[in-house]
C-alpha cells in the first residue's frame, strides 16, 4: 500500500484520497499541520465561492506560480520563513490548550 501511495503522490507533498482523506508528507508534524491548515482554508474559500452560484474566476498559472513561490518554504528561504510552520503550529497549540504564554 505504501508504494502505491508514493507513486500516486509523485513529486507532490499532499495527496487527496477519495473516501480516505488526506495524505501529507512534510519534514515535521508542524509542517504537515501547516500544509493542512492552508489546504482547509483554501477549500473553505472555494466552497463559499461556489455557493454564490456565480461563475468562478480562474487564477492564471503565472499567478499560481508566483503565490507558490511567495508562501512556500524552501532550503534557500530565510530562516524566519522556514520556522513559520513551527511557530504557527505552536501558537495554535497554545490557543487550543488555553495557555497564552510560551510552552
Amino acid at each position: 500500500e505504501g508504494e502505491r501511495l508514493c507513486r500516486a503522490l509523485g513529486d507532490k507533498s499532499i495527496l487527496l484520497q477519495r473516501h480516505h482523506g488526506v495524505f501529507v508528507c512534510a519534514p515535521s508534524v508542524a509542517h504537515a499541520w501547516d500544509d493542512l491548515y492552508y489546504l482547509d482554508r483554501a477549500a473553505r474559500v472555494q466552497n463559499l465561492a461556489a455557493q454564490t452560484g456565480r461563475p468562478l474566476l480562474h487564477i492564471s498559472d503565472e499567478v499560481c506560480r508566483l503565490g507558490h513561490t511567495q508562501i512556500r518554504w524552501s532550503k534557500s528561504a530565510q530562516p524566519c520563513n522556514r520556522e513559520h510552520p513551527v511557530l504557527h503550529f505552536r501558537a495554535r497549540q497554545r490557543e487550543l490548550c488555553g495557555t497564552g504564554g510560551e510552552g
